[in-house]
């Protein structure tokens, strides 16, 4: 932003350039009056006047959909940003993932590294993933929000299974028993 700061140094002695300007920005290096680049913290002899221009890092955008909410957050070249925790449900439909730019898909909480401008879409639906599990033998099946599924009777105990000789009692969906 044309902030100056003027810094007294020996002749003759090296002066480590800084990881920041003076209004505290975070830089990718310097450049001195000659076009020659430093990176920060690089020793330079100093042996006469030296003007040092700050090289910022490129800042990026990062845009995050849920529903009708969207918020773009301005972040430095690979820094992090940490997806956030989505509302359960929107217009009656439940939570699956983000989508990114990249076309892969990410839980709230993970931490992705900025280093292009990206979007990240909350995608919504009403499939819901049903997981069965009995003894070894786990199913997964996918059905329509509010929709009726028949669960499976195990089928015939396998004998070679840790739960061998016992017998099939009851499916419990989230504390709740169906037989």
């Amino acid at each position: 932003n044309g902030k100056q700061h003027t810094e007294k140094v020996e002749s003759n002695t090296y002066y480590y350039l800084p990881m920041k300007t003076p209004d505290d920005e975070m830089v990718f290096g310097w450049e001195d009056n000659k076009g020659n680049y430093f990176a920060y913290a690089d020793p330079v002899l100093v042996t006469s006047d030296l003007t040092f221009t700050a090289v910022l890092i490129q800042k990026m955008s990062v845009t995050v959909i849920i529903g009708d909410d969207k918020q773009t957050y301005q972040l430095s070249y690979n820094s992090f940003f940490v997806l956030p925790t989505p509302p359960e449900t929107f217009n009656g439909m439940i939570f699956k993932y983000y989508i990114g730019d990249d076309n892969e898909q990410y839980q709230p909480n993970t931490t992705v590294t900025v280093i292009k401008d990206t979007t990240y879409l909350a995608y919504y639906s009403n499939i819901l993933t049903v997981v069965l599990i009995a003894g070894d033998k786990i199913e997964t099946i996918e059905c329509p929000q509010n929709d009726y599924i028949t669960l499976p009777y195990p089928g015939s105990e396998n004998s070679n299974s840790e739960n061998s000789g016992t017998d099939f009692l009851y499916w419990l969906i989230e504390d709740e028993k169906y037989y």
